[in-house]
């Protein structure tokens, strides 16, 4: 199977450090996304065979602790945002009977102990995927994916979160008769807005 790779360049592309993990039985160990808290702590989340993985690594690329979280059935671990106070907020996704997918957030403290966790049951029961996840300088959050409402297509899906896990918002975006997916977001340290980019089957489009 493949095997977990973190590494870390200079400025000018030159390797620092790499390290690897490799799971038992051979499985895929897979890393989705990765980023770096205040304290220049590195955080990567993925899969190890059928589990979610969440790792941190002091600078030189040393494992300082890792947490699996076994979903209900299929699941991927999707994105990682650092807020200011270290803790690590992941979003992802998992199979769960009768319901079809839901989202899954779940924030870890610097030390790896779990903080909280939500998920999302979109109000069809069918595929509600969590893509990313990001931070701003209040520590709102946001997170990135699809909700199928309705029919045989999926939507662009938003929700804003305070730091502990509270809902704020909830968006939804209809762009066209085809699957739309909201894949990537970020937080804009300049002010308070988020972007966010994904994928819209062309044609007519329903704005909010």
């Amino acid at each position: 199977g493949r095997e977990w790779v973190v590494r870390a360049l200079d400025p000018a592309g030159n390797v620092l450090w790499t390290t690897s993990f490799s799971g038992l039985g051979g499985a895929d160990d897979v890393v989705n996304a990765v980023t770096v808290d205040v304290a220049g702590r590195i955080l990567a989340v993925g899969n190890a065979g059928v589990n979610w993985r969440v790792a941190q690594y002091d600078a030189a690329g040393v494992e300082q602790w890792a947490q699996p979280y076994a979903p209900s059935g299929t699941g991927y671990a999707t994105g990682v945002a650092a807020a200011s106070g270290g803790n690590a907020i992941v979003s992802g996704w998992e199979t769960v009977t009768g319901q079809g997918q839901n989202w899954v957030m779940r924030a870890y403290s610097p030390a790896g102990s779990l903080v909280w966790s939500q998920d999302y049951n979109g109000p069809t029961n069918s595929s509600d995927y969590a893509f990313a996840v990001a931070s701003d300088v209040s520590d709102r959050l946001i997170v990135a994916g699809a909700e199928r409402r309705g029919g045989t297509f999926s939507d662009w899906k938003l929700k804003g979160f305070l730091a502990d896990g509270s809902t704020i918002w909830s968006r939804e975006q209809d762009f066209s008769v085809g699957n739309d997916f909201a894949y990537a977001v970020a937080a804009d340290p300049s002010t308070t807005s988020f972007l966010v980019a994904g994928t819209a089957k062309a044609g007519t489009t329903v704005w909010w």
